[in-house]
């Protein structure tokens, strides 16, 4: 009896040691080990009216299996439903939206099962943002030795679409088709408006913005002497990520925003990472070793022309993102 008393109140000792502790209200409230579900907007930015993407990530990296996975999400503010592509499973052709993503077998930290939806919205015409968030569901494998996959929710983090208000300085779009691969800022020049940038996607299925920023958004990095100017054309391809195949990207620049000293021959640019670093400068002529229908041999590099009133045009091929000048 005695020994009965001792272990009940060793028992109880050790569930309160526990609770004081936090350990087992943590093991109880947690989502099962390894499960993830993140949400981020692809572009950032996107012109009012137009194509917005979202991508969805849910990584599983054990211990359990998960026999069916499953998406859903109201749509996302203001916007419209367009279409979803699961990386596996099937989504439904019409808002809002929800797909059977199948089973997800357990991985590893290091080799984890990934499964991604790239969902596509048309923005609204109309406000500053449009935000969505994915919840995941889950339903687990019977008899599975961890016993902690059944009927989990795993909501995803809020990604926020901003909205330019104007296309003068602004423009983005997730590209959706074969021809809707043209992302540019206006393109006519005047007193208020001495930049423009077009960027040409090089895939579908990406996102892709641009942004005309002041000479005062970056600094003139010394590996350009100094010159710099103009407005900067940021860039943005595929989550900023490079491109080793190349794209183009089309600078105007106005005469209003153009050195007298600068002409044909010596217009150069001058290009930073996206964290505003000096990454390089852009001085050498497009070389096409096997034609002009395809990429230059010697990326990056620039053509350069200029129109009759004096406005300058450099067609640029690059691989990576990031702010670009004049120099």
């Amino acid at each position: 009896m005695h020994n009965r008393r001792s272990l009940r109140l060793f028992s109880a000792l050790g569930l309160a040691a526990m609770l004081a502790a936090g350990t087992l209200t943590t093991t109880l409230a947690a989502n099962p080990a390894g499960w993830g579900a993140t949400l981020a907007s692809a572009p950032a930015d996107v012109s009012l009216g137009d194509y917005e993407g979202f991508v969805a990530t849910f990584t599983n990296s054990g211990p359990s299996n998960i026999s069916q996975l499953y998406a859903m999400a109201d749509d996302a503010t203001g916007a419209t439903f367009v279409s979803a592509t699961p990386s596996q499973g099937t989504c439904n052709d019409f808002g809002p939206l929800l797909c059977n993503l199948g089973a997800v077998p357990a991985g590893t930290i290091e080799n984890p099962t990934v499964v991604t939806i790239k969902a596509v919205y048309l923005a609204p015409s109309s406000g500053q943002s449009s935000s969505l968030v994915v919840n995941f569901n889950t339903t687990g494998t019977p008899n599975d030795k961890k016993g902690r996959s059944h009927g989990d929710a795993i909501p995803t983090n809020v990604a926020t679409t901003d909205l330019c208000q104007s296309n003068r300085d602004c423009a983005g779009r997730w590209v959706n088709s074969d021809t809707l691969k043209t992302v540019f800022t206006d393109p006519n020049f005047s007193n208020r408006n001495q930049h423009s940038t077009q960027i040409n996607s090089p895939v579908t299925g990406i996102g892709v913005s641009a942004q005309d920023l002041p000479g005062s958004a970056f600094d003139c990095p010394t590996q350009a002497e100094g010159k710099c100017f103009g407005q900067w054309s940021d860039l943005s391809v595929n989550f900023g990520q490079p491109y080793p195949q190349g794209f183009t990207v089309l600078l105007g620049l106005s005469h209003f925003e153009v050195p007298n000293t600068i002409n044909l021959d010596n217009l150069n640019f001058v290009h930073l990472n996206p964290d505003g670093t000096f990454l390089e400068n852009i001085t050498a002529t497009c070389e096409f070793g096997n034609g002009n229908d395809q990429p230059p041999t010697n990326m990056p590099c620039k053509i350069v022309s200029q129109t009759t009133n004096g406005d300058f045009f450099g067609l640029l091929w690059l691989t990576k993102n990031g702010p670009a000048r004049g120099w």
